[in-house]
């Protein structure tokens, strides 16, 4: 999608990787997030021709399989002697299909404020679990402040250095039993003499929430207000990008997206009727299994999971943990969309005071040079959400493209890829995306 969005900005004279100022990325799209900016290394430093959808042609899966069988099997019964363990296999895979570039360290794809390098590049915020207090861990070029990203772990100051590329993705991306818990061992923490320092585990980032959008949210409000501190209201305009990959975000039950209305204005929804419908629901429906004639599939109960009535005193925790990652990532999405609406009215009355020759931004002044004033006096711009989503019901009339969201991708199903963006309502959000994009000259946050 974001090569898409590349292609179709170039035409109009545009760089994407100029209008995107940072990536949330969880889990698998963390693994995207990092060969997206590591192709963009390539192409910027290199002169390659690199591409994240090259990069992710690999089968990263066999290694890791190959590695628990054969090496972290036997490892619980025998010695240990440092061995690799899949963990380590699966990031060797991830280097070799990126062309190498995931084996440099992570740090080294941002240039700093000290760099001879004039290129941006997008900075990226990877999230990911800490098992033993549940909470977030975020490798980024950002420094994790507490006070901006609220009672989150800074994956590099907790492990005081930086690490490989491919484990900055994996930690997010460590998905249960296909990888193991990663071990957060600060540079210099053992030795034979001093004992070891264990700061914990880090798990897969979906465990607190799959979606990034609780780190998206709380990287626009700071970032927006540092650039406007300095440059003054409406210096910067926020479009909001949500890409996600589950076929069971339904158009009348979950998949977030805002509209317009005639008497409310903004609003956010996730619930517009669904294909071939005419209205939906006020409260949340629960769906019960069945065979539906529209997937050809048998449905799972809320689209989610089996209600399980046997045996349910030992499968109740797993079955519960699993189901919340999911509720958490919907929510938080839902709220990221809500404050985009929120700001989205605020603006437009800003704007209708301004036509009217009030303004309630512009600070009190001593000085006679009218520049502070006028700095300050900018309408906001309106910022902007848009979602590009799968969806298990096809809108165009033909059979759905339901990915197996898996390590391996044959070529058919990735040609079929770029058809996504007509179905599930996604060709409406990229056409206003692009010419939001257009529109705004620079003013990108």
């Amino acid at each position: 999608m974001l090569e898409r969005l590349e292609a179709d900005l170039k035409a109009r004279g545009e760089n994407l990787e100029e209008l995107i100022f940072a990536i949330s990325g969880v889990s698998g799209g963390s693994v995207g997030a990092m060969e997206y900016v590591a192709a963009l290394h390539g192409r910027s430093a290199f002169g390659s021709q690199a591409k994240a959808t090259e990069f992710l042609k690999s089968d990263f899966l066999a290694g890791a399989i190959a590695s628990l069988v054969f090496v972290d099997g036997p490892s619980n019964f025998l010695p240990d002697l440092g061995q690799p363990d899949r963990g380590t296999a699966l990031e060797r895979s991830l280097e070799k299909g990126s062309s190498g570039y995931l084996a440099h360290s992570f740090l080294s794809f941002f240039p700093d404020i000290n760099s001879a390098s004039k290129r941006w590049t997008p900075s990226l915020l990877l999230n990911a679990t800490h098992q033993e207090t549940g909470r977030r861990i975020i490798a980024s070029n950002l420094k994790i402040e507490r006070d901006v990203f609220l009672d989150t772990f800074d994956e590099l100051d907790l492990l005081g250095s930086d690490i490989r590329a491919s484990t900055a993705a994996h930690n997010s991306a460590r998905f249960t039993y296909v990888s193991p818990a990663g071990k957060l061992e600060p540079k210099g923490g053992a030795s034979f003499l001093s004992g070891e320092t264990n700061r914990g585990y880090v798990i897969d980032g979906g465990y607190f929430e799959n979606y990034g959008a609780v780190t998206a949210l709380e990287l626009a409000r700071e970032a927006r207000a540092q650039i406007e501190a300095k440059r003054g209201v409406g210096a910067v305009r926020l479009i909001v990008l949500q890409i996600s990959s589950d076929p069971t975000l339904t158009k009348e039950r979950t998949r977030v997206r805002i509209r317009e209305d005639e008497k409310l204005g903004c609003v956010l929804t996730t619930s517009m009727p669904a294909v071939g419908a005419a209205t939906t629901s006020d409260f949340l429906q629960f769906r019960d299994s069945g065979w539906n004639a529209k997937t050809g599939r048998w449905e799972k109960n809320d689209g989610e999971g089996f209600v399980v009535a046997y045996l349910n005193e030992l499968a109740a925790p797993l079955l519960g943990v699993t189901a919340v990652r999911e509720a958490h990532g919907t929510l938080a999405a839902a709220e990221l969309a809500a404050s985009v609406c929120d700001e989205r009215e605020l603006s437009r009355v800003e704007a209708k005071l301004q036509s009217k020759g009030l303004n309630l931004l512009a600070p009190v002044t001593n000085t006679q040079d009218p520049a502070p004033i006028q700095r300050w006096s900018r309408a906001r711009a309106e910022p902007h959400f848009s979602h590009l989503a799968m969806c298990e019901v096809s809108e165009n009339g033909n059979a759905p493209i339901v990915p197996p969201l898996g390590w391996v991708l044959s070529k058919p199903m990735r040609e079929q890829f770029p058809n996504i963006l007509k179905d599930c309502g996604n060709d409406t959000e990229l056409n206003s995306l692009e010419a939001v994009l257009d529109r705004s000259n620079g003013r990108i946050a």
